[in-house]
């Protein structure tokens, strides 16, 4: 059984490899970091990744199954990278498609993203939590709903009760 990956880089080592002397994975690159105010030389395996990134908690799925799915379409794009800069020449709408695709992902795939979106999505939760606790005949009506697509609702969950913790850290 092949050991679970945890170490899951969200900037790819095949494209950091682009910043190397060599364009190989296995050579050094220059690092400067910002916030710190330092650089320093590394491989592309110690940059642009965070243990667990891209990990998924889903019942019958693997934990590393969206890293799995990512090191497949890394290894297409890594030899489109390579054989577009060794000729400077972009080969195929295939290959283009295939750029197109990592540069979407790098656009995406970063802490700073994935913490805007979280933000978003939390708001917007919170948001419909309290529409649906505005008042007692929108919580009939949606629990009348849920209840008619066969949801199965705890009995303990009250109006009164997911009203009144509409400002605690309830997950709506």
């Amino acid at each position: 059984m092949a050991k679970e990956a945890r170490h899951h880089h969200y900037l790819p080592q095949c494209y950091l490899a682009g910043f190397t002397e060599s364009g190989e994975k296995t050579d050094l690159l220059y690092v400067f970091e910002v916030e710190s105010d330092r650089s320093f030389r590394t491989s592309p395996r110690n940059v642009g990744a965070e243990r667990d990134f891209n990990r998924v908690e889903i019942d019958g799925t693997e934990p590393d199954a969206i890293e799995k799915a990512l090191a497949l379409f890394e290894g297409q794009a890594a030899n489109v990278l390579k054989r577009t800069t060794d000729t400077n020449v972009i080969h195929s709408t295939d290959d283009f498609v295939m750029l197109l695709n990592l540069v979407g992902l790098l656009s995406v795939r970063n802490p700073q993203i994935r913490n805007a979106f979280n933000q978003a999505r939390e708001a917007l939760l919170r948001r419909v939590g309290e529409a649906l606790v505005s008042n007692q005949s929108i919580w009939d009506h949606h629990v009348e709903k849920a209840l008619d697509a066969g949801e199965q609702l705890p009995a303990s969950v009250k109006y009164e009760d997911v009203k009144g913790r509409r400002g605690s850290h309830l997950n709506y």
